[in-house]
């Protein structure tokens, strides 16, 4: 089995730039599912976070 070797630079950079592209957008991926597990569990807990938060009074 033989390795054409005008496809392995460009599978390379290509995995250079799933790393990178996974990399860069694996924080905004984190903060979302973040996120969508908040609100999953305050519909689930009957939103009782969102219930304290509201009636604490704000100190910003």
């Amino acid at each position: 089995m033989q390795i054409n070797p005008d496809k392995a630079p460009v599978s390379k950079s290509l995995i250079e730039l799933a790393t990178d592209g996974m990399k860069s957008s694996l924080q905004p991926i984190l903060d979302a599912q973040i996120w969508i597990l908040n609100k999953v569990g305050d519909v689930l807990f009957g939103r009782t976070k969102s219930r304290t938060h509201r009636s604490t009074p704000q100190t910003s």
